[in-house]
């Protein structure tokens, strides 16, 4: 016999018609999960509300899985517009859970895997075409520059350390120290030709007061050092002077 009223009854139709659980029935009625198990038996329900619970889970875990997916494109798109490389840990502290929760929703685990891969791989090609827009005009700023430059200072233009430049751009560090080699080798030419220019001058002065031109004579007027003697062409240019200006008997 059914001792309920019939009120609750009707009630216990309903919710298991709607596929809720035997557990949240018996707690909204005040019974106990046998007699509503017994009732769906006495009632000849037992089956079709088996089937409407069963379905009711898998709508419960469409839900669920929806939005979950709506969760991680609402904390995925705001931080995929920031430019620097993600992580998935950041992405699963922002989503509050952990690497092991998404394990149960392969297909979300996989997308979010594949939007950090892309979106990181993206991040590095902009920073390594950045890094190699900087060294590519600082090379080309060497050609304009009288001076002595260091490779620190060309990698410093590009906002890295001399040893991260060294490891994750080979080639292009390969190309910065072709760079700095031509143009030490230009800056070289340009002093020598500055020191010749100033010998020439001072031996001019020297001639024109009659003094009688010395190797150590001429580098003591241009206020060269006598080490200077021992660059070849700078022997050249002072052996020109003292040669064609000697005494004739």
């Amino acid at each position: 016999n059914l001792m309920e009223p019939q009120s609750e009854i009707s009630s216990l139709i309903e919710m298991g018609l709607r596929g809720e659980c035997n557990r949240k029935i018996a707690q909204s009625l005040g019974w106990g999960e046998k007699t509503v198990r017994i009732y769906w038996i006495a009632l000849g329900l037992e089956e079709q509300v088996h089937q409407a619970q069963a379905k009711r889970r898998v709508e419960k875990k469409l839900e669920q899985h929806a939005r979950l997916g709506s969760h991680i494109q609402a904390i995925l798109e705001p931080l995929l517009q920031e430019n620097r490389c993600l992580t998935l840990k950041e992405i699963h502290q922002a989503l509050g859970t952990d690497c092991f929760y998404l394990q149960r929703y392969v297909d979300h685990a996989n997308y979010l895997r594949q939007a950090i891969r892309q979106h990181n791989i993206r991040i590095k090609q902009q920073q390594d075409d950045s890094v190699a827009t900087q060294i590519t005009q600082s090379i080309a700023k060497l050609a304009y520059t009288d001076r002595l430059v260091l490779v620190d200072e060309i990698v410093g233009c590009a906002s890295l350390s001399y040893s991260r430049f060294r490891k994750n751009y080979p080639a292009l560090y390969l190309e910065v120290h072709r760079a700095i080699q031509e143009h030490r080798i230009r800056i070289k030419e340009l002093f020598l030709k500055s020191q010749i220019r100033i010998i020439d001058e001072a031996a001019k002065r020297l001639t024109e007061r009659g003094v009688r031109l010395a190797y150590k004579v001429i580098l003591r007027e241009a206020e060269l050092s006598p080490y200077a003697v021992n660059s070849a062409p700078i022997r050249d240019a002072l052996a020109r002077w003292v040669c064609n200006f000697a005494p004739r008997d």
